[in-house]
């Protein structure tokens, strides 16, 4: 399973957290941040496509 799939499933179980992440995003603007050397793949990257699919 690839890192995107498992992550997008661990986001799934943390529903509560996702949609606290989404009511935020309508009042302020979000900043992800994160520690991987690769710019286009990490989970910020993933976190913004799945926050933008709900």
């Amino acid at each position: 399973m690839s890192f995107q799939k498992k992550y997008k499933k661990e986001l799934d179980n943390h529903s509560a957290l996702v949609e606290e992440l989404l009511n935020k995003t309508k009042v302020k603007r979000l900043t992800l941040l994160y520690g991987a050397k690769d710019e286009n793949h990490n989970q910020a990257i993933v976190l913004k496509q799945f926050l933008e699919n709900q």
